[in-house]
């Protein structure tokens, strides 16, 4: 019996596939199957650690990217072999988009066979804390927009919710003074926003970096430097499609290693917004296994 534990955010309502797809788990013989809900936030962090010191083998998060990067966070904290997993349940679902859609039957042969395979992580350091990026982190406009976003989330959601906040936050937010160190390079300017990428999409579906690969060994930073709404909204096509934008005020780099710093920066992980002085960020190279789907034979 292959151990498996479903975290789910208690907050959403489940998926009709979803839902059907863990019954399927449930009544299948050769899984031992534990579903549990969070009731706070934060709770899937502190259910996943849980599950792995119960010896858990594989550990599916179901919600959106905030949950996802709860429960990879509480894999890696445990430093345990607990296969992670996950059944995209949120609004924007941008970790899910570097993958192929979940097909039921290959699901339930993946956990049965345990199937897996290894991907990078960003390890972020901050504030004398240390926390883990599955998909994208960035400083600058995306931590104010995830600001903005937290207290529309009360009187609208959904994409919708994402889009005013990105013309708010374009509005409202001052472009902060940032010095940026990677590779010997330093340099120190006012930035928009500075990406750094494990995998290719964020802000619902949009390719900040066109050449990111979850498991390649590097991050790929996009900086945006003096950028206006205006510029967004010409290159949105772009960034929709996943091409790269040729503007003088983006440029695309590749590194192991980068720092940030400046005067309390606004910064998000995975949509999880904080703010900073100094933020280290690092590739940590095939450091999660996650479920493999594709290779299912």
């Amino acid at each position: 019996m292959v151990k498996v534990t479903f975290i789910v955010n208690g907050n959403r309502t489940l998926k009709k596939r979803n839902n059907e797809l863990i019954q399927k788990a449930l009544n299948h013989p050769s899984l031992d199957v534990t579903l549990v809900r969070t009731n706070y936030a934060k709770e899937a962090l502190k259910l996943s650690q849980e599950s792995c010191n119960q010896n858990t083998e594989i550990i599916i998060a179901v919600g959106g990217d905030g949950t996802i990067n709860e429960v990879v966070n509480g894999i890696l904290l445990a430093n345990k072999s607990a296969i992670f997993g996950y059944l995209p349940n949120g609004t924007g679902n941008d970790f899910s988009r570097n993958f192929k859609s979940i097909q039921a039957d290959a699901f339930i042969q993946a956990l049965v066979s345990k199937k897996f395979t290894k991907i990078d992580t960003i390890k972020t350091t901050f504030d004398q804390e240390i926390k883990q990026c599955i998909n994208i982190a960035d400083v600058g406009l995306g931590g104010k927009v995830i600001e903005i976003l937290e207290r529309q989330r009360s009187i609208i959601g959904g994409k919708i919710s994402y889009n005013i906040a990105i013309v708010r936050g374009f509005l409202a937010f001052k472009k902060p003074e940032i010095v940026l160190e990677m590779d010997g390079y330093k340099n120190k300017k006012r930035m928009l926003m500075v990406a750094i990428c494990n995998g290719n999409f964020f802000a619902h579906g949009l390719t900040v970096n066109p050449f990111a690969q979850i498991n390649d060994g590097y991050l790929h930073i996009t900086t945006f430097e003096k950028v206006s709404l205006l510029d967004y909204i010409r290159e949105l096509p772009k960034l929709k499609k996943g091409i790269k934008i040729t503007h003088p005020e983006v440029n695309y780099y590749k590194t192991k290693k980068v720092t940030i710093a400046g005067d309390r920066l606004y910064g998000e992980l995975d949509g999880e917004g904080f703010k900073a002085t100094t933020i280290v960020f690092e590739i940590q190279e095939k450091s999660l296994s996650i479920l493999d789907l594709e290779n299912i034979e």
